[in-house]
């Protein structure tokens, strides 16, 4: 994650990570999509731990948290996959699940079931701000 966030924090593009010439579909800057961290909870545990990591591996817990970390959130929260048919289509592709359309996902991966670990294991979730945080934190990164 904190090389993700390091990467999101100076734009780097997915052409300047290593091995990027292998998947010439991959272009612009490099992001992860998420779903709406106010009504998913995904979207909130993907807030809270790229928080945390912002944070210098800290829950974020006062309002000068939030707004330290609050530049940097609401680059990771755009809504560009949410509308790009093409972009929706990649993410697919790479096993993520696009917002507002669980059968856009299950039917893309029906035939792979077998590759899906729906019982990970021996994950460590991080630590989640309270709720009050959390939804400030959902306010100012979606802008």
């Amino acid at each position: 994650m904190a090389a993700y966030l390091d990467a999101a924090r100076h734009d780097r593009t997915w052409q300047q990570l290593k091995g990027a010439n292998a998947h010439g579909e991959l272009t612009g800057t490099l992001y992860i999509a998420s779903t709406d961290p106010e009504t998913s909870n995904s979207g909130a545990l993907y807030l809270a731990a790229a928080s945390y990591v912002a944070n210098g591996g800290k829950v974020v817990a006062s309002r000068a948290d939030v707004d330290r970390t609050a530049p940097l959130l609401h680059k990771l929260l755009g809504e560009l996959l949410s509308s790009d048919p093409a972009l929706r289509k990649l993410v697919v592709r790479h096993g993520f699940r696009p917002q507002g359309d669980a059968a856009e996902f299950v039917t893309a991966t029906g035939g792979k079931s077998a590759y899906l670990n729906q019982t990970l294991t021996g994950v460590r979730q991080a630590p989640v701000p309270t709720s009050q945080v959390l939804h400030e934190m959902a306010r100012r990164a979606r802008g």
